[in-house]
């Protein structure tokens, strides 16, 4: 929630409760799924925010530098692609081992 801020002069009045470049962007864990695959690990999971927006992630777990992320403005659509996903690296052999 942001305060209103009363100006006089270009001068900030009052008290400011927060600005946006000051808010933090956090992220609930909605979905998570681990699979392996010949003693590997990948991490594909879905997280939204305060805004409704979501982030599909697939973290490799030998080489997170590799990891990607792709925004969606709401949980049907990350759900429809971490289904997508999820069913991609099956096809490939993996197994998931782990829901959240």
């Amino acid at each position: 929630m942001r305060a209103k801020r009363h100006t006089s002069v270009g001068k900030v009045s009052g008290i400011m409760v927060a600005f946006e470049g000051a808010m933090r962007n956090v992220t609930t864990p909605l979905l998570r799924w681990i699979l392996e695959r010949n003693g590997s690990a990948i991490t594909c999971e879905i997280g939204i925010n305060e805004q409704h927006r979501c982030d599909v992630a697939v973290v490799p777990h030998w080489d997170v530098d590799s990891s990607f992320i792709e925004q969606f403005d709401g949980p049907m659509r990350a759900m429809k692609r971490h289904a997508e996903l999820a069913a991609a690296l099956r096809a490939d052999g993996w197994r998931v081992t782990d829901r959240a």
